[in-house]
């Protein structure tokens, strides 16, 4: 039976990780390029060529819903493939088509999705996915209304439970890109998960840096765990 034991270690991406026209050079949109950097890591840390992440969309696309109130947010599967040469550039155009088709057919609702599936049905794990990538860019609301307290249902409450086996959360706040990698704890060590959201960042500096280059050739060892690399192997010091 699936448990919702959870935490979410926490990344602040800055300067060129989330600057907009790198991305645009990239060719694609932050939520294509995100989706082509968690492609990227999971063929590298999986060696598995065929991924689908799961990501919400907002479900307003007809504008009559634009101002209604109500919850409109559908989920779709962004399902792609990663070879063993594939560059970042390459892997943001094909994240990029992928969004384009996921657009376009966002209101097909996810629940008619599984039952045309007719998938076995498993306690233990979500239908379709396990991971799921969610970008937020819209701003805090400032809501008032009169004799009415408001508070903000932020991260302290929506990580009390894990949604999936791991969630790649993505929100601006104060003009810098968050990561809160929110996991399953009775299926990843915290500290292994902790790891692998650094080596997300790494992963992408070093695809913004380099575009073209195959993202198997990419460096995933953030700057302290190279050095500690590279102080073991060049051996003790004998005087």
């Amino acid at each position: 039976v699936r448990t919702g034991t959870c935490a979410a270690p926490r990344r602040v991406f800055g300067g060129q990780e989330r600057d907009g026209r790198r991305a645009a050079a990239a060719g694609g949109s932050l939520l294509a390029v995100l989706a082509a950097l968690a492609r990227g890591m999971a063929y590298r840390l999986a060696g598995q060529a065929d991924l689908v992440p799961g990501t919400p969309l907002l479900g307003r696309s007809h504008p009559d819903l634009q101002r209604q109130i109500g919850y409109h947010a559908n989920t779709v599967a962004l399902r792609g493939s990663v070879g063993p040469e594939a560059s970042f550039r390459s892997l943001v155009q094909c994240a990029s088509d992928d969004v384009r088709q996921a657009l376009a057919h966002q209101e097909y609702p996810f629940d008619g999705l599984l039952g045309e599936l007719d998938l076995p049905r498993d306690l233990s794990r979500s239908p379709v996915f396990d991971v799921m990538l969610v970008v937020q860019t819209f701003r805090d609301v400032d809501l008032r209304l009169e004799g009415v307290a408001v508070t903000p249902f932020g991260p302290r409450n929506a990580w009390e439970w894990s949604r999936c086996d791991a969630v790649f959360h993505f929100a601006e706040e104060d003009g810098a890109l968050v990561l809160d990698l929110n996991h399953n704890t009775d299926l990843f060590d915290p500290s292994r998960m902790r790891r692998l959201a650094r080596q997300f960042q790494q992963l992408a500096r070093a695809a913004l840096a380099a575009p073209d280059r195959p993202m198997g050739a990419l460096d995933l060892r953030p700057p302290e765990e190279a050095a500690a690399v590279a102080c073991f192997a060049r051996g003790a010091d004998v005087e």
